[in-house]
Order: structure tokens, then C-alpha cells, then sequence
């Protein structure tokens, strides 16, 4: 299923519920007529009791889906909901009405719950709110024609055929569901929580908590809205049949917010822009209840002050969502069912509470919307605190144009723990990448005051009582485990690149390595991109192998085709963009859309981009690998690895590295916080470097062909561009043919540009290679020599200068050589 389809899919199962509430407001009084109800506010309790059964079954069908599969889950709850319309339009009787109502509740609840987990399962962050936002649009255009087609079928039949209406859309979503789909992924690594332990990490989540009960009460002034509006439009204004027209004036601005949430969350960031409407929403709210007490409530006013209030909820509702699910990353659906249930039985009790008191006035729900904008304020304050509401950071938008500072956007950053290095410091939030690495994982005032982490060596770590050593209590207990130098490494790389955790390791093998086998165990299938980092295969090839896992290699440029190369057992796929040696950029996005459809663990080696220039977790990841020993390092003069984690890959790499015993010398991890602190500024300079040396590499006629993914010749030009904000100093170039004699003279006699392994560091650096002595999946064929070169911080002058006097012994070698074509087929 492309994404089109998807967001459409879960833009339908969002807005079932809106149709199922808000076509019945038309024929409310038709429907208290026919069955005896008397009070115009009993007629209400059509909507509560809907509601109140769809905040019940959201407790139950998230950690059911967790445990048997989104799909089966989805079209359980859509059985029960086809069977509540169908008893609702049998009704004679206000107590089977009632009860009929009570099981549609219960039904519609597994759309709206598998609709967020299937969201959370695919994307994170950012994307998770904008796709959630063009969601909602669908469910507020849903709510914007329910009560005209309501009010259509009126006209040409009885109430009963409401419930025929929505029947069939019950209907017609299960089978679309069940054709569309996919089948429900084998069970892998990423076994569900348990049941007390995923309801008490979603409960015991100030974030999840605060978030989901700030939606709640945002949720009862719209349920307070709907359950009045019949009332409030037709008795207090005199709308007649003219109601659903009015009603849809003030829905439409919830359609047209969630449409611009989508854009605006990205530049504002969904703290910031929430934050911002929420408080806009108290004053507005404010303002209806002073039109209200001195009487200037008219209908145009009344509608003039509800449109800004439902604009500003649909830029807060989507993103409290997605605020609330975010650090709920492996518990989504234990997650989405409590949200839900916080979230819409506050809404139906609060909603249901301004509707019973409606007196004929419209001052019960101006006051009502005004208490429960209120509490939703207070909510967010709780969570936030007083500065993080006022101050909650923007993301900056990412420039594509090389030589442009890319940005870093802002995360939520689990709270230290007892260990952390920065407790005693309060969490920053900043959002610049220069900022951040000068900042991230320091204590000054835990150091003496000086500004760099200590190195602390050293195996023995003293308890100071019989009962901490029992317990472990305390943040560390024994050198190989972890040292603070170690962990103020791991949470500023966590932090920088937008992780939940990381993990360093010796090496960027070692960290490739770990990674891997963190998710696989005997009889399991990985797939591998063909142009892996040249170990990694190896490894692959000798390693996993011997322990009964295989490997199947596949096109780099393969995006969504790699689905048809996942077995029943296949358990991750590993993807390297741009690849080593070669530069193929992968869809990284494509392909994690697979990995998410089949419940598939996705790594990625991003030691070309840095932690700086693509963010894994924004485009789909759940484990981000690099060779700290380039470019975090920075001056060639340690070895080191990093795996950063999301939320449900953390736990297993955890667990690995404990297992096989990682440990990183604390020398080593100083080092590469020393040049972490350096990073942007050491990368924005091999950027630029590397382009103009690039540029002018493309004008020799020496080259055939260049390989620097932020040139516009490049194949994948345009998925670089779309998913990374810059590139660094390391690419390759095809030379025409030459001899193997006169590529070496062009080499060896350089002064700049050392012939060395490894790259990243500050030193200019080049090396020939043949890829197609290793790929298998596809074929590699360049018609010419092949050079890897990295640029360094050296002056691009002098460094072209050094390249023209390479070319010009190439050129007098070959001059020298006869018959040319034989000296060039025996190094091609």
C-alpha cells in the first residue's frame, strides 16, 4: 500500500466516528419523537453513550493488536461495529437504541485505535504529526458534510435510514481494510510488553499522560459543541433547516487547520505551535463568554467567535496526539488504547456534562468551552512547566543547497537518569547544531567547573553499603559496563541525532557488528545492500553465516522492490546511504515503509552524513550506526563506533552490548567528544570543499564521471537532495582509461593527498579500488580506474593544484605507454 492510499485508509478509520456522530444531529428530534423522548437534552445521550463505548473498547483492541496483529484486530472491532448499525436501525425502544448505540461506540473504537498505532508504527516525530494532520482533515470534512447528508436522508425517508447510511460505510471500510492491508507480519524480534508493564509505561509518562488528558478536555469542548449545536442553532438561533450549513461554517475551520498543520508543524515545530493555539483558543474562548454575559451573542457574532476556536483546536488536536504517542515507540498500541480512553472519555464525560446543562442560552458551553480550555492549559503546564510552554523549541527548516548549514531539528529527550552526566544541570533546549554539540551531555558544576567531561579510567567502582551492592543502586558499578566519560558521549550522540539512547562501542565495526546482532539469532534472514562497507559484508559472509543466519544482497537502488526479497524469516534490513565507495543513495523512506508494513527492524550506516546531515529517525530508522573514527572523531587519532537507537530498537541493543561485553576505552571516547564539539564547523568546511574539488574534477578531461551525491549529475541527485540536509568530503571518480602504471605515478607522487584507509579526519586522503571484486547483486562496471577521495581542511587551491600535477604524471605515463588500450585493460 503506497502512502497515498495509507494516510487515505487512516483519514477513513479516524472518520468513522465523526459520521457516526454527526449525522445523527439532524435527526435527534425525529428520533426523541419516534421513541418518546421528551427532553431535547435526553436526545444527547444518543451521542455520550456513543462515545462513551468508543472510550471503553479503546482500552482493550491497542494491546490486542499489539499481541495479534493490526489487521485482525482492526476488522474484529469492525464486526462489532456492523452489528451495532444494524440493531441501531432495528431500534423500537429508547433502551435498545441505547445499548445498540453503546456496541457502535465499542466497534468504532478499533479504527480510531489501530488508525494512531499503525501512524506511530510507520513514522515518528514531526512526520507522524503532519501525517496525522491531513488524517484529521479527512475526519473534520467527514464532520463538515455528516449533517448535510443527515439532513438529506431526512427528506427522503425515515431516521432509521441514518443507520442504513452508516452501515454501509462500516461496510465499505472493513473490506477495504481487509483488501488493502497487509497481511499481519510473522512474529520477530519486537515482542509486545507485557500487559502490566505497556499499560504502566503509557500511564506512568508525565508526557504521554499530560498530553493525552490536555486532548481530553480540548475533546469535550468539541463534544460539548456537537451535543449543543442541534439545540443551539435551531432553538437559541433559529436556523431551522438551515442547521447544517451553520454547523458546517465553524467544522470547516477545523478541516482547513489540520490541512495547515501539516505545513506549519514542520517551521514551528509541535510543542511551539500547539502551545501557541492552545493559549490563543483560552482567549477566544474568553472572549465568547463576554459576548455572551452582555448579550451581543448573535448568530454571525456566535459564529464568528466558534470558526477561530475549532481553528485553533485542529492545531492543537493532532498535535497532542502525536505528542502523547512519541514516546511510545515499541507500545503503541498499549498506548494509543489508554490515550484514546483518556482522551475521549474525558471528552464524552466533560462534553456530555456542557450539553446537560444547556438552558436555552448559549452561556453554558461558552463557559464550558472556557473550563475546559483551561484545564487543557493547566495540563500542558504540568508537563512543560512554566518555561518549557513558553519556550518550546522550533525545528529549523533544512536547507538543500550545498554548502548551506544544515539543521538540526529538536527531540524529545527522555529525562536523565540517576547516572546521567547532566544531572545537575537542567535540560537544554536548544535546536542548532552548534549549539547543541557544544552543549549536549556537560556538567561544569559536576567537574569542578571545568567545561570538558573527565576522563575517568579505571575498573573498580566502591559501593558504600552491603545493600547498594546487592541492589546495583547506584549509576555505576564496574568500569567495563560504563564510565561517565562514556555515557556523556552516548546522550550527546542520542541527543544530536535525535535518538532514545545510544551505545559506544571500540570501532565502527564493532558497532556494525553489535547492531546486527542485536535483532538476528539462529535460522534468521537478513537483507543487505550491495554496496555495503566492504567488513560488513564479511561479516555477513564468515560470521553469520557460521551461526545459521543468512544473507541475501540486494540493489541498492531497489526502494519499495525490496519487499518482494522478505521471507517469513527475514528479520532486518541494512541499508548504507550513500554506499561505500560507489555513492548510491537509497529511499530510505521507501524501504522503511517495508520494514514497517512487515515488522522488519531497519539499521542504517550514516557515517557519510554524520549525525548532522540526515536524521534516521525522521525518515523511518530504528538504528543509526557510525564510525565515530571519521568525522565525530575528526583528527585521525582514535578508533570508535556508535549505534543510536529509537525507542523499540533501544532495549535490544542494550541488552547486546552488555552481552558481548562492549567496551570502549575511555582515551578513545574523550577524543571523540573533543571532536564532536567541532563538528558542524569541521563539516561544513569539508562540504564546501569537497563540492568545489567535486566541480572541478567533473571539467577534466582525465574524468569520465564523478560520484558526489550533491552534484546535479549524479543519478540520485533528487533523493538527496529531498532527504539530507548537506554532504561531506568523502566521494569518487571514475577516471577514462589508463594504466595501472600511470594512475600509480598520478597517486604516488601527491604531496597533499595521502594514500591512506579510514577518512573523515581533518587530512586530505585518496586510494584506488575496485568494487567488482565484491558486489554480487549487481554489477559494477565504471570503464575506467576508480579513486576514492576525501577532502580535507586543507586550501582547495592548493589542494587542485596538487590533483593537476597528479593528472600531469598520469598524462606523461601514458604518453609513454604503448598500445594504449592494452595498458588500460589491465587495470579495468
Amino acid at each position: 500500500m503506497g502512502s497515498r492510499e495509507f494516510i487515505a485508509l487512516i483519514a477513513a478509520m479516524m472518520a468513522l466516528t465523526a459520521l457516526s456522530v454527526d449525522i445523527m444531529l439532524p435527526a435527534l428530534p425525529a428520533i426523541g419523537e419516534a421513541l418518546g423522548l421528551a427532553d431535547a437534552n435526553d436526545r444527547q445521550s444518543l451521542v455520550i453513550v456513543y462515545l462513551l463505548g468508543f472510550a471503553i473498547g479503546q482500552l482493550a483492541f491497542g494491546r490486542l493488536s499489539d499481541l495479534y496483529g493490526r489487521k485482525p484486530v482492526l476488522l474484529s472491532g469492525m464486526s462489532i461495529f456492523i452489528v451495532g448499525s444494524v440493531l441501531a436501525a432495528l431500534s423500537s425502544d429508547y433502551h435498545s437504541i441505547m445499548l445498540a448505540r453503546a456496541l457502535q461506540g465499542l466497534g468504532a473504537a478499533s479504527p480510531r485505535v489501530i488508525a494512531i498505532a499503525l501512524v506511530r508504527d510507520r513514522y515518528v516525530g514531526s512526520e507522524m504529526s503532519r501525517v496525522m494532520s491531513i488524517s484529521m482533515a479527512g475526519f473534520f470534512t467527514v464532520a463538515v458534510l455528516a449533517p448535510t447528508i443527515g439532513q438529506a436522508l431526512l427528506l427522503v425517508g425515515a431516521w432509521t435510514l441514518v443507520f442504513d447510511f452508516i452501515l454501509l460505510c462500516g461496510i465499505g471500510l472493513a473490506l477495504w481494510a481487509q483488501v488493502r492491508l497487509p497481511k499481519p507480519a510473522p512474529a520477530g524480534s519486537a515482542k509486545p510488553l507485557a500487559l502490566v508493564a505497556s499499560a504502566r509505561r503509557a500511564i506512568c509518562t508525565p508526557q504521554t499522560m499530560g498530553y493525552a488528558a490536555a486532548g481530553g478536555f480540548m475533546m469535550a469542548c468539541v463534544v460539548g459543541f456537537i451535543a449543543s449545536a442541534q439545540q443551539v442553532f435551531v432553538d437559541v438561533f433559529a436556523t431551522g433547516w438551515l442547521f447544517p450549513l451553520a454547523f458546517a461554517a465553524t467544522a470547516m475551520a477545523m478541516t482547513a487547520a489540520s490541512l495547515s498543520n501539516a505545513m506549519l508543524v514542520s517551521w514551528l515545530g509541535m510543542r511551539r505551535l500547539s502551545h501557541m493555539s492552545l493559549s490563543a483558543f483560552v482567549m477566544v474562548a474568553s472572549l465568547l463568554v463576554i459576548e455572551t454575559v452582555v448579550g451581543w451573542a448573535s448568530l454571525p457574532v456566535f459564529i464568528g467567535t466558534t470558526i477561530p476556536l475549532f481553528l485553533l483546536f485542529g492545531l492543537v488536536a493532532p498535535n497532542f496526539n502525536a505528542i502523547a504517542m512519541q514516546p511510545q515507540g515499541d507500545n503503541a498500541g498499549m498506548a494509543s488504547s489508554v490515550v484514546g480512553f483518556v482522551s475521549t472519555g474525558l471528552g464524552a464525560l466533560g462534553g456530555g456534562l456542557i450539553g446537560h446543562l444547556f438552558d436555552g442560552t448559549v452561556l453554558p458551553l461558552a463557559l464550558g468551552l472556557l473550563t475546559f480550555g483551561l484545564l487543557a492549559f493547566a495540563a500542558v503546564l504540568w508537563v512543560e512547566g512554566v518555561s518549557g510552554f513558553l519556550l518550546a523549541p522550533a525545528p529549523q527548516p533544512s536547507p538543500h543547497v550545498p554548502g548551506a548549514l544544515p539543521a538540526i531539528r529538536t527531540h524529545q529527550i527522555p529525562t536523565p537518569d540517576q547516572g546521567s552526566v547532566m544531572s545537575n544541570q537542567k535540560p537544554t533546549r536548544v535546536r542548532t547544531p552548534e549549539t547543541k554539540v557544544v552543549h549536549a551531555a556537560r556538567a561544569p558544576r559536576a567537574n569542578f567547573g571545568f567545561v570538558n567531561p573527565p576522563v575517568f579510567r579505571g575498573s573498580t567502582v566502591l559501593f558504600p553499603s552491603t545493600e547498594t551492592f546487592l541492589k546495583g543502586d547506584q549509576p555505576y558499578t564496574y568500569g567495563r559496563i560504563s564510565t561517565p566519560t562514556v555515557r556523556a558521549l552516548e546522550e550527546a550522540i542520542a541527543e544530536i541525532e535525535g535518538g532514545v539512547a545510544c551505545a559506544v562501542t571500540s570501532s565502527g565495526y564493532q558497532a556494525i557488528s553489535t547492531a546486527i546482532l542485536a535483532f538476528v539469532k539462529t535460522g534468521d534472514h537478513i537483507l543487505m545492500v550491495d554496496s555495503a562497507y566492504q567488513p560488513t559484508r564479511k561479516f555477513c559472509d564468515e560470521m553469520l553465516s557460521k551461526l545459521g543466519i543468512e544473507t541475501t544482497y540486494y540493489d541498492p537502488l531497489i526502494g519499495a522492490g525490496i519487499a518482494a526479497l522478505v521471507r517469513p524469516n527475514t528479520r532486518l534490513i541494512y541499508t548504507e546511504s550513500p554506499g561505500s565507495q560507489t555513492f548510491e543513495i537509497q529511499d530510505i523512506p521507501a524501504i522503511a515503509r517495508v520494514a514497517a508494513e512487515r515488522n522488519l527492524w531497519l539499521l542504517l550506516d550514516n557515517t557519510w552524513a554524520s549525525p548532522l546531515y540526515f536524521k534516521p529517525f525522521e525518515h523511518g530508522v530504528d538504528v543509526s550506526i557510525h564510525a565515530a573514527t571519521k568525522y565525530i572523531v575528526g583528527h585521525a587519532d582514535a578508533v570508535l563506533g556508535t549505534i543510536t537507537s529509537n525507542a523499540r530498537a533501544a532495549k535490544h541493543v542494550a541488552k547486546a552490548k552488555e552481552l558481548l561485553g562492549i567496551c570502549p576505552g575511555s582515551e578513545e571516547t574523550f577524543l571523540g567528544m573533543r571532536g564532536l564539539r567541532t563538528l558542524p564547523t569541521r563539516l561544513m568546511q569539508h562540504q564546501r570543499s569537497a563540492i568545489t574539488i567535486a566541480r572541478w574534477l567533473e571539467g577534466r578531461p582525465e574524468v569520465a564521471r564523478v560520484l558526489h551525491p550533491a552534484l546535479p549529475s549524479h543519478p540520485q541527485h533528487h533523493i538527496w537532495k529531498r532527504d539530507f540536509s548537506g554532504s561531506s568530503g568523502l566521494f569518487s571518480v571514475v577516471l577514462k582509461p589508463a594504466s595501472s602504471a600511470a594512475v600509480a605515478a598520478m597517486l604516488d607522487g601527491l604531496s597533499l593527498f595521502g594514500i591512506g584507509l579510514s577518512w573523515g579526519g581533518y587530512e586530505s586522503l585518496i586510494i584506488p579500488f575496485d568494487a567488482r571484486s565484491y558486489r554480487t547483486a549487481t554489477d559494477w562496471n565504471p570503464d575506467g580506474p576508480t579513486l576514492r577521495v576525501h577532502v580535507g581542511l586543507e586550501d582547495t587551491e592548493e589542494l587542485r593544484c596538487d590533483l593537476e600535477a597528479g593528472f600531469d604524471r598520469l598524462a606523461a605515463v601514458e604518453a609513454m605507454t604503448a598500445p594504449p588500450h592494452q595498458a588500460a585493460a589491465s587495470l579495468v
